[in-house]
């Protein structure tokens, strides 16, 4: 299953001079062969990381790192010349061969070894003073290819209320034929009320940070809201952070 691999952004929490920091870690050892490959069959191969940001309707590329078998590597923003939230995709091939600029997204090419269905994964990390926290994932290429696409979704997973705590959405879209940042919007509702809602708008070919107290307004903040799209899929995030004990949660649907 071929994959792209998103960077996290950085996040600037307001009145707090200190970032929360995105980077991925990736490792080059299939995390998704069969049993009987991982046992019987030395593996050797090398993956090259070719690292894309979007620019005057360009993927122009930034930097390539190259991976040799069971090394970890890990890519942050602090190191490449980019905005917080401007979007970087890391392409994954096994031969250093990538465009220095394109109007198409490169595809990225298949790292698997034999004929498992799950899909290749880097662990997406969120840091913030000496806290991290990380999930595994991706964003499969069928979805960044779509001509047409929609979303649905609910924040279930946020996390908790007070006054030290911040929740954020974040919302992450890649189009590959698409590249333009179009903004869409974004409708969140209560399930109870369908009548009431709230419109926020997200761009494609881009990462989207919403403070969940945005969309929460007049939809009462504690039962589920669900947002949707007609128009554009996003891979929905929900980051948490408690600032009192410099604690962060990350969670994804």
């Amino acid at each position: 299953m071929k994959a792209y691999f998103p960077l996290p952004p950085n996040i600037k929490i307001s009145n707090i001079d200190k970032k929360i920091n995105g980077s991925i870690t990736f490792l080059n050892v299939p995390n998704n062969r069969l049993k009987s490959i991982f046992f019987n069959k030395n593996y050797q191969d090398k993956v090259f990381l070719g690292i894309y940001v979007l620019k005057n309707k360009k993927w122009v590329l930034l930097n390539v790192q190259k991976c040799n078998p069971f090394e970890f590597l890990e890519i942050t923003r602090d190191e490449l010349n980019v905005m917080d939230e401007e979007i970087v995709v890391i392409v994954p091939q096994k031969s250093n061969s990538f465009e220095d600029a394109s109007d198409i997204l490169p595809e990225p090419e298949s790292l698997r070894v034999d004929n498992s269905f799950v899909a290749q994964r880097v662990s997406l990390n969120f840091s913030y003073l000496n806290a991290e926290t990380s999930y595994q994932g991706e964003y499969p290429f069928n979805l960044a290819n779509a001509d047409k696409s929609s979303l649905f979704s609910f924040d279930a997973l946020k996390g908790s209320k007070g006054k030290y705590y911040k929740n954020f959405l974040i919302l992450i879209n890649i189009s590959r034929n698409n590249n333009t940042k179009d903004s869409i919007e974004i409708k969140f509702f209560n399930p109870k009320h369908k009548n009431k809602f709230r419109l926020i708008r997200a761009r494609k070919n881009s990462i989207t940070i919403v403070e969940t107290n945005q969309y929460e307004k007049n939809l009462d903040d504690k039962e589920i809201i669900f947002f949707t799209s007609e128009i554009s899929s996003f891979i929905p995030i929900f980051l948490s952070i408690d600032l009192k004990n410099n604690q962060l949660s990350v969670e994804h649907t």
